[in-house]
């Protein structure tokens, strides 16, 4: 990319909470602290779905991949939030501001996706009850995930690549504590 005086721009200011120097400490407690809770209870729901036989219904197979989704989407940007938190000079590279952009948009849609997906199971259990087992079987379910993930990857690569495609105009400053949209 480069700037408008012709300098090619390596990486990025992420100003983020940068404005307030004394919320900093608090903020990455509360955040990590949250961000621990997340992850536990992600997992947590991800072990039991996998161990209890009873739970090896299509509601609870679509609930085991929205919690892996949400592990690695809040894992996409809590990460470097509390490493900025802690610097004196929050900064990211190019690269990584590609890669966070671009699984910030892939998991994010593929959470979208498996929302949809889940929404239409209960549809099929409340309003085609007697066709649900046919309408909600294996294999679709397992095209519904394939599909949300699909178009997950589909949509983060393409936003990904148009964003970092367009020239980019002025301050390499980020007002913001993630890599989004906000770039252009």
């Amino acid at each position: 990319m480069v700037g408008d005086n012709g300098t090619a721009v390596t990486e990025f200011i992420l100003l983020g909470f940068s404005g307030f120097p004394s919320l900093q400490v608090p903020l990455f407690w509360g955040v990590l602290c949250i961000y621990l809770v997340t992850l536990l209870g992600n997992s947590l729901i991800i072990v039991l779905t996998l161990a209890d036989p009873a739970l090896h219904s299509p509601m609870y197979f679509f609930l085991h991949h929205f919690s892996l989704v949400e592990i690695l989407y809040t894992s996409t940007v809590v990460p470097r939030m509390l490493t900025d938190l802690r610097s004196t000079h929050p900064t990211i590279p190019l690269a990584s501001c590609f890669t966070q952009l671009y699984f910030f948009s892939c998991f994010g849609v593929t959470e979208c996706c498996l929302l949809t997906a889940m929404a239409y199971d209960r549809y099929a259990a409340i309003c085609r009850p007697l066709h649900y087992t046919t309408l909600m079987n294996q294999g679709g379910c397992n095209c519904m995930v394939g599909a949300s993930y699909l178009m997950g990857i589909i949509t983060g690569t393409t936003h990904s690549i148009c964003i970092f495609t367009l020239p980019f105009r002025g301050a390499n400053t980020i007002h913001h504590f993630l890599c989004d949209s906000y770039l252009c």
